[in-house]
């Protein structure tokens, strides 16, 4: 797999991650407003505080195949359900993969080329059998019949506004155009965070939960840091960089183009290529480390980026209480 695919699902569970810095109980609870964090509410709400079990995660896949079967046959396809290659990111591959560090850097960059959530899943892929069981089946049907197949098994998916909508964080899912795989992940989920996303009670929250990344970016505070990070780098030779985000995000669209992404399909580019970019990315990606330590760049981010969550929490108190019992994980 393009680890490219991977990008999007590190951006949101780290902010997750993130926001789960601090446990706390709601006032329902007995704890004072000014100890509640936004990790409660990411922890109620969307079960990303420690992030999910990787059992769960398996029986969930197991779940949602048997239910892709049933939907499969009862549009009169045959579908085997498939062993899926399930990992899972949390609290706990976080610190085991020491993203973040300078030695993250030194060995993988940024996680393009490589990473250690790469490593894990080509060998979990050879450990077992990932081979489709419904080959044959697929092989005999017509070329028309086959179409129909993985329409009804996939969906059309995506449309180009849907994929230019995840680029700007604008993207909403749904399950309905991702054939049998979407209904049957949808009723597998049960009572997702999508329940409480997608509630018109709490869409306020939501939108200034969502929006915390963008304040604190336009923060006059971030602006100062990322200034003082940017000259850093560039006495280390790296012009027009203004941003950590920019500097990360420029390797991936470099990566893009030397892999001839088009939409959601890349290749892997040759090796020689390939070699030649890992070494850029990970020279970068130290440089990037370094001047980051040198303005100390994550400590003032979290205080910047804890102001803003404070100021969230004294906006949307009754609202984060209501959604909390509305919603809130029984434990």
């Amino acid at each position: 797999m393009h680890s490219r695919c991977i990008q999007f699902l590190f951006a949101a569970s780290a902010v997750a991650v993130a926001l789960a810095g601090c446990s706390a109980s709601s006032s329902q609870s007995g704890v004072a407003d000014e100890e509640l964090d936004l990790g409660l509410v990411w922890s109620e709400l969307t079960f990303l505080s420690e992030g999910p079990n990787l059992e769960e995660a398996k029986a969930q896949a197991v779940a949602e195949e048997e239910l892709a079967s049933q939907c499969m046959k009862k549009e009169g396809f045959e579908y085997i359900p498939i062993n899926r290659n399930v990992s899972v990111y949390n609290a706990e591959t976080v610190k085991a993969w020491a993203q973040g560090t300078l030695e993250f850097a030194q060995q993988y960059g940024y996680g393009i080329v490589n990473s250690p959530w790469l490593e894990e899943g080509m060998a979990a892929s050879q450990e077992v059998d990932y081979s489709d069981p419904n080959a044959d089946y697929v092989s005999s049907l017509s070329p028309g019949e086959q179409q129909t197949y993985w329409l009804t098994l996939m969906g059309p998916g995506d449309s180009a506004e849907d994929i230019a909508a995840s680029e700007t964080g604008d993207y909403v899912y749904d399950w309905k155009k991702f054939g049998c795989y979407g209904w049957a992940g949808n009723e597998a989920n049960g009572n997702s965070p999508d329940a409480f996303y997608e509630d018109p009670e709490f869409g306020e929250l939501v939108d200034a939960m969502n929006g915390i990344w963008d304040a604190v970016q336009l923060d006059p505070e971030m602006e100062k840091l990322e200034a003082e990070w940017s000259s850093c780098m560039l006495d280390a030779g790296y012009e027009g960089v203004a941003t950590r985000g920019e500097a990360s995000r420029a390797m991936w669209d470099r990566y893009d183009e030397l892999s001839g992404c088009s939409g959601n399909t890349c290749m892997e580019p040759p090796k020689d290529k390939r070699d030649e970019f890992q070494e850029q990315e990970i020279k970068q990606a130290v440089d990037d480390y370094n001047c980051a330590a040198e303005v100390n760049y994550d400590a003032r981010l979290d205080v910047i980026d804890n102001r803003i969550q404070k100021e969230i929490i004294e906006r949307y108190r009754s609202q984060i209480d209501a959604a909390i019992l509305k919603y809130g994980e029984k434990k």
